[in-house]
C-alpha cells in the first residue's frame, strides 16, 4: 500500500498465538501485519522506511538490528509476557499507527478482564 505503514512482528510464536494478535491488530485497525520468521519459510516480507516492528520474544538483538540497517524502525516495547507487558506491547502498535485511546481500551479489555479472573483464581496461594 505504497508509503503507508506496516507493522512487522519478529520472533517464532504459535500458529495460533499469532492468529490471536492478528485479530487484536485487526480490531485495533492495524491493517497488514507481517510476521518474521513467517509460517513459510519462502514468504519473506518486504522491509523497508516505513515498517515499524516489534520484538515478541528476547534474544532478538541481531534481528532487530539487522531488520533495522534495512529501514525498519523498531517500536519501544517491553515482550508481550503477561497482561501488563501485553497490553504496553499492543500499546506500542497502536500509539505507531495513531490508534484511538478510548478504542484501544475497548479492545484489550476482554483480553485483561480475562486474565484478571484467571489470576484471581491463583491469588491466595501466590
Amino acid at each position: 500500500s505504497g508509503n503507508a505503514p506496516e507493522l512487522m512482528i519478529a520472533g517464532a510464536l504459535p500458529d495460533v498465538v499469532e492468529d490471536q494478535f492478528d485479530r487484536l491488530f485487526a480490531e485495533l485497525g492495524i491493517g497488514k501485519v507481517r510476521w518474521f520468521p513467517g509460517r513459510s519459510s519462502t514468504a519473506l516480507p518486504p522491509i523497508g522506511p516505513n515498517t515499524r516492528l516489534l520484538l515478541a520474544q528476547p534474544f532478538l538483538g541481531d534481528t532487530a538490528r539487522a531488520l533495522e540497517a534495512r529501514g525498519a524502525k523498531l517500536l519501544d516495547a517491553p515482550y508481550p509476557f503477561g497482561a501488563e507487558g501485553t497490553t504496553a506491547w499492543l500499546h506500542a502498535a497502536a500509539r505507531a499507527f495513531g490508534v484511538d485511546e478510548m478504542n484501544f481500551r475497548s479492545v484489550v479489555a476482554p483480553g485483561r478482564e480475562r486474565a484478571k479472573r484467571a489470576m484471581e483464581r491463583h491469588a491466595e496461594r501466590l
